[in-house]
């Protein structure tokens, strides 16, 4: 997803994670150097709950619910 992000054309402005793979959201807009990029995750998932309180707590305290 990291190319798609860096290249995508209008520019990404959001993502959206569905299921118990949404921490790769959060991955990705790290890896293309957009780590403001906002992430909305429908997902439970412990690995992704704690991925995105702890990784993305630093950019926005409403990361995670």
């Amino acid at each position: 997803m990291k190319t798609q992000i860096e290249t995508a054309t209008p520019p990404v402005v959001g993502l959206l994670g569905l299921f118990n793979i949404s921490y790769r959201c959060a991955m990705a807009a790290e890896a293309a150097g957009k780590p403001d990029l906002p992430v909305v995750a429908f997902d439970f998932d412990p690995k992704t709950v704690d991925y995105m309180r702890q990784a993305r707590s630093e950019w926005s305290s409403s990361s995670c619910a």
